[in-house]
């Protein structure tokens, strides 16, 4: 018998083959073995070796081999699969990531997996145990136990299609849920962490956002926004007024006009009460509307913090952060390097801290921002050196900013402001507006709408406004541009909600007492104007001071006509510099253009002249005008003015031609009686009807009716005739019999002056009698027989020439100067 159990080409190739390439992929995947993390992995990988080694030295059972090398190979590739799903899960993530780990410790913790694994090498272990059994003698006897290793190997081919059942169904089954079990977890612990990374990061964010607030909290700063409490009655702003006002700063905004283009600062000038910071706070509240608020800065006089500069940059730069987002982190940083060198520094150092370098670093693409600066006026503290360096700091502020950054002043006419913008570097990018150049209707419609508005808030104001739609023209056409004094008008109504008609009255009508006493904050605000101006204790300490205030005060109060500067200085003899220099600093009361000294000036509203003469509304005599004692004055200048007056005033070729035939009479006079004697011609009458009495006895500061009685003496018996001839020429001869009347009135009773009293007398009944010859002819005046006075009294003045008593002057004389 051919012995074909010993011949090796008789060994079943296929089965070798298949042995060998599990074998392969065993010893192949033993390398990173180690690395899949699956518990016992490693042994299961040996024992397989071990088992397929043990096989391969027999093959006394064809049929039986090819069986079991069939079931071992796709056990290996089971397990070599499963080894690769859980390797891709592995290296699908970065070394170094947490969840990496996290899914190996998992698969290798996993107590369930472990347990099958360690079952699976036991079945395989018995395997290994039965291939021990198969016969590895000599070729010849292996025949002997073909039958019992044919029962062997069926028994392992079952033993390991039990194990890879097994795997699949237990082990690989264990290896999905584990890794499921695991990337579940991983899931829900990546979720917990992005949520904690959120948590941290808006932790983060607040707490960087707490930093920052607490960096710019510690910056010295005031409540001064147009928001702030403090600036609650400059928030008045009635929608439909101040159109021209508002057309003429977008033309600013938006550079518009030749005057504007270019100029990124604009300045707003008026006088005290014309509604400045309600301007103000309007403009920023619009400019908060549109998104291109910066910061505000009100000046309040009197209130802490908000009279002074040096809480301006600081508090500027705090505003900024919080109303513009793009800067705060500039400012923030800037404010961290700034407070390590104090809290309370020099203005030169807090704005380019604060303010310059912040603006300077924020993108150039950035839209324009406004600063608004309110009142400027109103800084007290040593205003004279730290108002002009807070405006130079504060203006460059727009040469370091690359974006349009632009800023609204508003100031009372004041030279220390002025001055500094005026002949500064800035001056060419200053554009100004003056509320005084607005035109008087649209100012007086605009407190019409004002007062309809505080009317109708009345209880019986709809129905008063109906009954009477005039009254709220009548009471604008009042105010004289004055927004406070119609406001304070508005507050008298509002006091007496059940007598609105009544009080009306008191309003409409001329010197009523309980409207006067509602005049408090005007007067309030034009005492302070003058202790500003001139505070009482300089008056006190200075004469040279106190002369030209008190003069200026006294012709404001008293005068009948405005008058430029240099005309009152030849009425009152107080030098022209001396007058322009109080003028000027009266402007937030006054209307007087300081660059332009000829130019007449006038109270800004008539009540400041009422204010100054009544002893119960300025209670500060530092300022009150005695207006006896200014008259007394005026006069006397008047009457000085009228000494110059000569015969043939108008130097005419011809005095005797009728005054028709005069084409040039305006010129004429202009030419050769200045305006002073003018003024002395019309008014001097008026003046000493208002004067000191003769006998009255002064205390206190001297007086002026001496002189002036000295000068209407000299006037009388030496330029009476002069005085009539011009006054005819200059048409007011209607003027001239009242005013004789006046002057006789002023020396009754006193016979020392009775010769004056004649040569009034007789020029009255000369000018009665030949009122139109005089009025055609004003020369003719002086064809009289010469005397002393000027008259010889040849006529019949019969009870013409008599004295009036005081009853009669009051009946017969109602002049309206």
């Amino acid at each position: 018998m051919n012995c074909c159990f010993c011949s090796s080409g008789q060994a079943n190739a296929k089965a070798d083959a298949v042995l060998k390439g599990a074998r392969l992929i065993l010893t192949t995947s033993q390398n990173v073995t180690s690395m899949v993390p699956i518990p016992g992995i490693g042994p299961i990988t040996t024992i397989l070796i071990a088992l397929i080694d043990k096989l391969t030295e027999m093959r006394s059972n064809q049929q039986g081999f090819e069986a079991v090398s069939r079931e071992i190979s796709q056990l290996v590739n089971t397990v070599d699969r499963a080894g690769e799903r859980v390797m891709s899960e592995v290296t699908g993530m970065p070394t170094s990531d947490p969840r990496r780990l996290a899914l190996v410790d998992g698969l290798q913790g996993s107590s369930k997996l472990q347990d099958r694994v360690n079952r699976l090498y036991t079945t395989l272990a018995e395997q290994k145990t039965r291939a021990d059994k198969l016969y590895q003698g000599t070729c010849w006897l292996r025949w002997f136990y073909s039958t019992r290793d044919a029962a062997i190997l069926t028994e392992i081919r079952q033993g390991i299609a039990n194990a890879r059942e097994y795997f699949k169904l237990e082990c690989q089954v264990a290896i999905e849920a584990s890794i499921e079990d695991v990337l579940e977890t991983l899931g829900r612990i990546e979720v917990t962490v992005n949520a904690i990374k959120v948590d941290v990061t808006k932790e983060n964010a607040i707490n960087a956002v707490d930093r920052d607030e607490r960096i710019l909290e510690a910056l010295p700063h005031a409540d001064a926004s147009y928001r702030a409490a403090v600036n609650a009655m400059k928030n008045s702003f009635i929608q439909g007024t101040r159109a021209e006002l508002f057309d003429a700063m977008d033309e600013w905004i938006e550079g518009r006009n030749r005057a504007s283009a270019g100029k990124a600062i604009c300045i707003l000038t008026g006088g005290a009460g014309t509604g400045k910071s309600t301007i103000a706070s309007e403009f920023a509240r619009r400019c908060d509307d549109a998104g291109d608020y910066g910061a505000s800065f009100f000046f309040v006089r009197g209130v802490a913090d908000l009279d002074s500069t040096r809480l301006v940059f600081p508090t500027i730069a705090y505003q900024l952060a919080h109303s513009q987002a793009a800067v705060r982190p500039h400012i923030v940083t800037a404010a961290r390097e700034h407070l390590k060198r104090g809290k309370n520094q020099q203005m030169k150092y807090e704005a380019p801290n604060l303010l310059h370098r912040p603006v300077h670093d924020l993108d150039p693409r950035h839209p324009r921002m406004f600063l608004v600066v309110d009142a400027v006026d109103e800084c007290s503290e040593e205003a004279r050196t730290l108002v002009p360096e807070m405006l130079d700091l504060l203006l460059a502020s727009v040469r370091e900013a690359r974006f349009p950054l632009r800023i609204f002043l508003t100031t009372r006419p004041n030279s220390l402001v002025e001055d500094k913008l005026r002949n500064s570097q800035w001056s060419q990018l200053v554009h100004k507006i003056s509320l005084h150049d607005l035109s008087p209707e649209s100012v007086e419609r605009d407190i019409a709408i004002f007062v309809r508005d505080k009317i109708s808030k009345l209880p019986a104001g709809e129905a008063l406004l109906r009954d009477q739609p005039e009254v709220a023209h009548r009471l604008a056409h009042r105010a004289g541009g004055l927004f406070i004094y119609a406001k304070t008008a508005m507050d008298f109504l509002h006091d007496y909600p059940d007598f609105v008609e009544d009080r009306l009255d008191d309003l409409l009508s001329d010197g009523s007492s309980q409207f006067s006493a509602a005049l408090q904050p005007l007067d309030d605000l034009y005492l302070t104007v003058l202790e500003i101006a001139f505070p009482s204790k300089d008056l006190s300490q200075s004469p040279r001071l106190r002369r030209p205030v008190e003069a200026t005060l006294g012709s404001l109060a008293v005068l009948r006509n405005p008058l430029s500067p240099r005309v009152l200085e030849s009425l009152i003899g107080v030098a022209r510099k001396d007058i322009c220099s109080v003028l000027n600093r009266l402007r937030s009361v006054v209307l007087y253009d300081n660059e332009k000294p000829d130019e007449q000036f006038r109270p800004m509203h008539a009540t400041f002249p009422q204010f100054l003469v009544d002893p119960n509304r300025c209670m500060s005599p530092s300022y009150r005008v005695d207006t006896k004692r200014q008259h007394a004055r005026l006069a006397k200048g008047c009457f000085q003015a009228l000494l110059t007056l000569e015969q043939n005033v108008c130097q005419l070729p011809d005095p005797a031609v009728n005054k028709a035939a005069i084409p040039d009479l305006t010129r004429r006079l202009e030419r050769h009686v200045p305006e002073h004697v003018r003024y002395a011609c019309v008014h001097w009458t008026m003046h000493l009807g208002e004067a000191c009495e003769l006998a009255t006895r002064h205390v206190g500061n001297e007086c002026y009716c001496k002189d002036m009685l000295e000068a209407l003496t000299l006037f009388v018996r030496t330029k009476l005739r002069n005085w009539i001839e011009t006054m005819g020429y200059m048409g007011r001869l209607d003027m001239v019999v009242k005013g004789l009347d006046i002057a006789r009135d002023y020396l009754t009773f006193s016979p020392q002056f009775e010769d004056l009293d004649t040569l009034l007398a007789d020029s009255r009944q000369l000018v009665a009698d030949h009122y139109w010859e005089i009025e055609e002819c004003p020369h003719e005046v002086h064809q009289a027989s010469s005397m002393p006075g000027g008259f010889l009294p040849t006529l019949n003045l019969g009870r013409s020439s008599r004295r009036l008593t005081k009853n009669e002057k009051r009946i017969e004389l109602k002049l309206d100067y």
